[in-house]
């Protein structure tokens, strides 16, 4: 069996406030905010890479969320 490359579909940071922080990101990289969805605030899809920002209970030091395809 062949070894299929893995690749990144989207970032997903986890934030007390993740509106304020897609808007602070959203300035940064040109890449305006295009969704709010449940807990979850988008930024424009760029080079096939998404950017997301989900609200979190509590602050969290260890953990990184990726989706894969």
């Amino acid at each position: 069996m062949a070894d299929s490359p893995l690749q990144i579909n989207a970032l997903i940071v986890d934030a007390a406030d993740p509106e304020r922080l897609a808007v602070f990101w959203s300035e940064l990289l040109g890449r305006p905010v295009v969704g709010r969805v449940g807990p979850y605030v988008w930024l424009q899809r760029q080079n096939g890479l998404g950017l997301g920002f989900q609200r979190s209970g509590e602050p969290k030091s260890d953990k990184t969320s990726f989706l894969m395809a």
